[in-house]
């Protein structure tokens, strides 16, 4: 964050709104943003009282102004807030399907880790309670006592193991665990549910082309385990890796890799 606290005005937030509707990313804001912003609607507020006090046509006028602004400032505030918020909620489903570093949360305020964390842990219980448990044959079981109390650690996955699962498509290539997950809860997955001779009759080596892409790792990757549980990684800087366009994808807009020519 700067130094200087930026003072707020209506320019400022009308500034800042456009920053985060142009970015896919989340703006940096000065840490005390929000007591700020507090302060400066207060000082709206005190205008608007002072002035209610005045019978004069310039209190009224500047009455009646301040209170459209004010409205005004609100609504900015609010659409700020919820982009922000959408944002979060879309940093938190990435970690919580690839629990590794590669999601960068330098920009959030104080006030929206706790968010960001709280978020995290309720995909991160849902996700294991449901998806890992169907994937291995079981009925869904949701650990309810660590979605009522958040402050709790519940989360079964791995530090250094995450699962990528982007919108489930048919025929899908899924292959045998890495050794280092056979003591997490993810124990009972099964370990191959189709094996690759099986899918090569299945889907066509055109259509396998077209999954496949070609990047250049540009910062380490430490291993992680697609949608249908095949490991992936880890990745050295420099590395060339063959890996499906939708992990491509999340690497590569997360800066840990480019599209390799």
């Amino acid at each position: 964050m700067e130094e200087d606290s930026i003072t707020i005005t209506y320019e400022t937030l009308y500034e800042i709104l456009r920053a985060e509707k142009n970015k896919e990313e989340l703006c940096e804001l000065d840490e005390i943003f929000y007591y700020n912003v507090i302060n400066y609607i207060k000082e709206k507020t005190k205008i608007i009282q002072e002035a209610s006090h005045k019978n004069d046509i310039f209190s009224i006028d500047e009455k009646d102004n301040t209170q459209v602004q004010l409205q005004n400032i609100k609504k900015i505030i609010k659409e700020i807030y919820e982009r922000r918020e959408k944002k979060i909620i879309n940093m938190a489903l990435n970690k919580s399907r690839t629990n590794s570093d590669i999601i960068d949360t330098s920009n959030l305020l104080d006030s929206e880790k706790k968010f960001f964390e709280q978020t995290c842990k309720i995909f991160d219980n849902f996700r294991t309670g449901i998806l890992a448990k169907v994937l291995s044959l079981k009925e869904p079981e949701l650990n309810t006592e660590a979605i009522l109390n958040l402050d709790e650690s519940h989360s079964s996955i791995p530090e250094n193991t995450s699962i990528i699962t982007p919108e489930l498509k048919n025929d899908k290539k899924t292959t045998d665990l890495n050794e280092s997950d056979e003591k997490t809860e993810l124990d009972d997955l099964p370990k191959k549910t189709i094996t690759d001779e099986q899918n090569k009759k299945e889907i066509s080596s055109e259509e396998q082309t077209k999954k496949i892409q070609k990047i250049k790792i540009i910062q380490a990757t430490e291993q992680f385990i697609g949608e249908e549980l095949e490991t992936y990684g880890p990745y050295k800087e420099e590395e060339i890796a063959e890996v499906p366009s939708e992990i491509a994808g999340i690497l590569i807009e997360q800066g840990k890799a480019e599209i390799e020519e």
